[in-house]
């Protein structure tokens, strides 16, 4: 049943290659349409283009292992 008039379903899929514990938490921006997911394995933060669900595509992956 939809919470405040939202409601899920599968519209695409993204890989992040890094196997079960790659993607971890994600947000979306509306305006760019783009989604930015915290990849526990890789210490990276993707940036995912999702403005075409049938081919979403890594744009970066911003590297944080300098930072511990």
């Amino acid at each position: 049943m939809p919470v405040n008039g939202s409601e899920l379903r599968f519209v695409g899929r993204w890989t992040s290659g890094a196997g079960l514990g790659g993607a971890e938490i994600s947000a979306v921006d509306k305006e760019s349409k783009r989604l930015f997911v915290t990849n526990g394995t890789k210490n990276t933060i993707d940036i995912v283009d999702i403005s075409n669900p049938k081919k979403v595509k890594l744009v970066k992956s911003v590297d944080f292992t300098a930072l511990g």
